[in-house]
């Protein structure tokens, strides 16, 4: 028989959202299920970085479980926005 892999759900809640105009860099406050907090940086030049061990470790390349859902977070607003755009000039045609 094979083995099974297990998988493990991690929880990520993001607690703030900014944004530096100047950079164009989106920053993210995060809490974890372990209760832990960390900053996430989701860079314009497509860099990305946090302050978990993992993240630290990686420079400007995180791409841990963080980073991954900030990612998710921003492409579902980019998303929205597009669509809310698109609505709004169906309304006024």
């Amino acid at each position: 028989m094979g083995s099974q892999k297990q998988t493990t759900i991690k929880t990520v809640t993001i607690l703030v959202r900014a944004i530096n105009k100047v950079t164009g860099s989106i920053y993210f406050k995060v809490r974890n299920g372990e209760n832990k907090e960390y900053t996430v940086a989701l860079h314009k030049s497509g860099n990305t970085t946090c302050t978990c061990k993992h993240g630290e470790n990686a420079g400007n390349h995180a791409h841990c479980y963080h980073v991954a859902r900030c990612q998710q977070a921003e492409a579902a607003r980019r998303e929205a926005e597009e669509n809310q755009r698109c609505y709004r000039e169906m309304a006024f045609a």
